[in-house]
């Protein structure tokens, strides 16, 4: 009942979240979503932040494109991430609060595009376009999120 009513639902990758996005087209904001090749982008209203990648024996991030030729965008057990020492590294308080701020703006139709954020947002769905997940490439990445983390897109 709750899902069918509410303005938005906001949560990570546990999977509940987007029956309320598909049954009721409710907008969905994922935070810490840590399967990064099994990102959901199919609906407009939806938008994403993600865990970063700390590679740990190089000490530095992985790149998009060195996840997913990696198939560590797959891994779903904290054990598969330490054998390929990776670390996920969550979001911080300030990224899930900024990308709040952005979800409640687009629904409240106070959002402004810029064309800054229209070309890495294309930027960054250009890693999956080889992925036979994905198809329709319609949500969105946290603008914010997206900018501050311009290093991490090829």
């Amino acid at each position: 009942y709750l899902a069918s009513k509410c303005e938005y639902i906001f949560g990570s990758d546990t999977g509940y979240f987007a029956l309320p996005g598909w049954n009721f087209r409710k907008p969905i904001l994922y935070v810490n979503f840590s399967q990064l090749e099994l990102i959901e982008p199919w609906m407009d209203t939806w938008i994403m932040i993600f865990k970063k990648y700390w590679l740990i024996k190089e000490k530095r991030f992985l790149k998009i494109s060195e996840i997913l030729k990696s198939g560590y965008g797959r891994f779903n057990k904290s054990e598969e991430f330490k054998e390929a020492g990776v670390e996920l590294v969550n979001n911080t308080k300030e990224e899930i609060v900024e990308v709040n701020d952005e979800m409640i703006q687009r629904i409240q139709g106070n959002w402004e595009e810029n064309e800054e954020n229209l070309y890495l947002q294309e930027k960054f769905w250009r890693n999956f376009k080889d992925s036979k997940l994905h198809g329709n490439f319609s949500g969105k990445i946290g603008s914010k999120f997206l900018k501050d983390n311009q290093n991490l897109i090829n």
